[in-house]
């Protein structure tokens, strides 16, 4: 089966920039627009935030999230870019679907149908967004997904809209990402009358750096139907060590007046937590030409780089061979510790055997690869190491053992005893 040829949607992206620069206005933001920043990639973001930005991204991520988001700009802002996002992505297996929420807060300066009134006393009309995401990722290089999109207000001009947008995504190899994607290609129609028309997103990502994360490029180009406009785009994000991610992009509204509106992050990667903090600037923001970008997310992965943080070791001592019972307990200590996100490692001090039998040091051993496989660190410190306690500590990172101390290792044995004769003669017989 051939790989699908990446090089068509880069000519596409680059178009896109050359018709771009020859529009003599402001192109208008969509409606079906949620709460975004240039800076967040069509091709390459593969967070919650894919919902909206591109569905078919959200099959790439790397686990299950929650993220908020908050843009604000000034009241003499042109552009409705302001307001708030809850997403939530759930990727699993090859399959991923999410739900987004967007609290649009327009400025009184946004403009029809985003506010509304006589020329001077204009009013921003909240409206909100509810999408609804699906993804399918097919194999490692490509994925497509799909959007609905419903939107709220008490205009009636922005209420009443059902968006459907599909996009899909292709990844040759670890150097390049491009994607399409097809907005409100159903042509929503509001209550009050407003009909937006079908849009395209088409983008192109690069990592010049051996295909990794340390550096990443981005080409878009947004065709809008509405007004038969292109809005270009740039992106591009590095690696920062210790911290997370600084990331950094730009559109072009209008090139004629040199209409830019200009993103800046950096996201802090604090274990599970993802803290972002950013600015807004440009003159297509208005006199002010400034806001802000803070966000959050909790995740159920690591995302490297990120801030160390302090490491968390427990320490089980066994002063004797445990029993039955006690080896249970023994067993289900170590499986919390290994479902334990706090817990980065386990010292095991063995003062004596830690098994009483062959089969119980094999579960031992077992438990310990279970805590190797989920990312701990696990330490024995022998007293006195004998055949078993050498055998269970075999699955540990590392053994020490006291230099008072000795290594007592004959081989694993075991032994069978047979009473057949003895109740022969004794006139004996068992039944089981």
């Amino acid at each position: 089966m051939r790989r699908p040829n990446p090089h068509r949607f880069i000519l596409a992206a680059v178009v896109a920039t050359t018709i771009a620069s020859e529009a003599n206005a402001q192109t208008p933001p969509r409606v079906t627009d949620g709460v975004n920043v240039p800076y967040r990639s069509t091709s390459a973001t593969d967070d919650a935030s894919s919902i909206f930005v591109n569905p078919a991204n959200l099959a790439f991520g790397p686990g299950p999230e929650a993220r908020v988001t908050v843009v604000y700009a000034g009241e003499d802002a042109p552009l409705p870019v302001r307001g708030y996002s809850l997403d939530i992505g759930l990727p699993f297996w090859i399959l991923a679907t999410g739900l987004r929420v967007d609290w649009m807060d327009p400025s009184n300066a946004s403009g029809a149908p985003f506010s509304l009134g006589p020329p001077g006393t204009e009013l921003g009309q909240r409206y909100n967004w509810i999408r609804w995401a699906n993804a399918i990722r097919l194999g490692e290089f490509a994925s497509i997904g799909n959007t609905f999109a419903w939107s709220t207000s008490d205009a009636p001009i922005l209420h009443g809209m059902f968006s459907v947008s599909s996009a899909l995504t292709v990844r040759p190899n670890r150097f390049m990402s491009v994607a399409a994607v097809a907005r409100d290609w159903n042509s929503p129609t509001s209550d009050g009358g407003l009909e937006v028309k079908p849009s395209a997103d088409l983008a192109a990502s690069f990592r010049p750096v051996g295909g990794r994360r340390l550096l990443e490029l981005g080409l878009e180009g947004s065709y809008r139907s509405q007004t038969e406009d292109w809005v270009p785009s740039a992106n591009a994000a590095v690696d920062i060590p210790y911290v997370g991610r600084l990331k950094v992009g730009a559109s072009l509204l209008d090139p004629s007046e040199g209409q830019v509106v200009v993103a800046t992050g950096l996201e802090v990667n604090l274990d599970a937590l993802q803290l972002t903090g950013g600015a807004l600037f440009g003159n297509a923001l208005g006199v002010d030409g400034t806001g802000f970008i803070a966000g959050a997310a909790i995740r159920s992965f690591r995302e490297k780089p990120h801030v160390p943080m302090t490491s968390s070791v427990v320490r089980l001592r066994l002063e004797s061979t445990p029993g039955v019972r006690e080896h249970v307990q023994v067993l289900r200590t170590l499986w919390q510790l290994a479902d334990d996100r706090e817990i980065d490692g386990l010292v095991l001090t063995l003062r004596a055997s830690p098994a009483d039998s062959l089969a119980h040091a094999e579960e031992l051993v077992d438990a310990i690869e279970l805590m190797k496989a989920r990312g701990k660190k696990v330490m024995c410190h022998l007293e006195d190491a004998s055949g078993t306690s050498l055998f269970v500590c075999s699955a540990a990172d590392r053994i020490a053992i006291n230099p008072a101390g000795g290594v007592r290792f004959a081989g694993l044995s075991t032994r069978y005893l047979y009473f057949g004769g003895l109740l022969e003669k004794l006139g004996v017989r068992a039944d089981f």
